[in-house]
């Protein structure tokens, strides 16, 4: 993983909590360079991340740049040895909040189906 930091990885503490067919992430940073860190110093508390279901997050950040969106990657985990390909994207559209990319393939789906059941969700559709 490659951070916009300059740092290959972050700390973070936290738990999901199934709100109705929305799972919302509760994260804390664990270390003062990890990017929910730098967005807390940056923009203070808040929304940090929408996270959404992707084919192929390397054809989406293709299909952003091609269209003029210029997305700046704040953490980068597409690389090939990742099983869980995802990324965290800003952009102007989004103001300060991020947008997180992960793809959606078996491995994926097996984890969150995990973390879903765990706070009584279904991983979405």
């Amino acid at each position: 993983m490659k951070l916009a930091s300059g740092h290959g990885g972050f700390g973070v503490r936290g738990g999901w909590v199934m709100m109705h067919n929305t799972a919302m992430e509760i994260v804390e940073p664990t270390d003062d360079h990890g990017p929910h860190a730098v967005y807390l110093k940056e923009h203070g508390e808040g929304l940090h991340h929408l996270a959404y279901w992707a084919p192929s997050v390397s054809k989406e950040i293709e299909a952003m740049t091609r269209g003029g969106a210029s997305p700046r990657l704040v953490a980068d985990a597409t690389g090939p040895e990742q099983a869980v390909p995802w990324c965290d994207v800003e952009g102007a559209l989004a103001g300060p909040t991020l947008i997180e990319l992960i793809e959606r393939n078996a491995i994926s789906e097996q984890v969150y189906a995990e973390v879903f059941g765990a706070i009584q969700g279904e991983i979405p559709a």
